[in-house]
C-alpha cells in the first residue's frame, strides 16, 4: 500500500488525538469501568496510527526509532 505524505499528515493528528484521549481519562475523572475500555478501545488505534507514520517513510521517525532523537 502506497501512502501519500497526506497521510502521513493525517496519521501524525490521529496518535496526537489518540494520546489526548488517553492522557485525558484522569484528568476528566473517568471511572473504574471507563479507563480500561477507553485503553482497550484507544490503544490499538494509536498503535495503527504510530504504523501509518512509520510506513509513511519519514526519515526523522526512522532515526529517532534506530537511534534516538535526529539532530
Amino acid at each position: 500500500m502506497q501512502i501519500r505524505p497526506s497521510d502521513s499528515h493525517v496519521a501524525l493528528h490521529r496518535c496526537y488525538l489518540y494520546l489526548i484521549m488517553l492522557v485525558e481519562a484522569v484528568p476528566h475523572g473517568y471511572t473504574a469501568e471507563q479507563a480500561p475500555r477507553t485503553r482497550e478501545t484507544v490503544g490499538p488505534l494509536l498503535v495503527a496510527a504510530l504504523r501509518d507514520v512509520v510506513r509513511s517513510g519519514m526519515s526523522r521517525w526512522r532515526s529517532w526509532t534506530a537511534v534516538g532523537p535526529a539532530s
